[in-house]
């Protein structure tokens, strides 16, 4: 194996406006799994405030996080998307 690959995580919690995407070169599909996991709470909107959600609620904390996983992706991209989105 000699080449990286490059690839867009895109963090959404389903609103519009909401998302939020990256661009990363990892090794593999693991590191990119890995990446994507432990990432997830950098995502602005990961912890929903009262315009998302009753704060007080537990099952609506649960559920909106919920909605961040099931809405939230990685996928492979060319090396020059990721150049086109990576560079100054």
């Amino acid at each position: 194996m000699g080449e990286n690959m490059y690839i867009k995580v895109v963090y959404s919690n389903g609103y519009g406006g909401c998302d939020e995407e990256t661009y990363v070169e990892v090794k593999d599909e693991e590191e990119a799994g890995i990446y994507f996991d432990e990432n997830a709470d950098f995502y602005s909107f990961f912890e929903p405030d009262e315009r998302f959600i009753d704060t007080e609620d537990d099952e609506a904390y649960n559920l909106y996080q919920q909605d961040i996983w099931d809405n939230s992706y990685w996928e492979e991209v060319s090396e020059e998307e990721y150049r086109e989105n990576t560079e100054d």
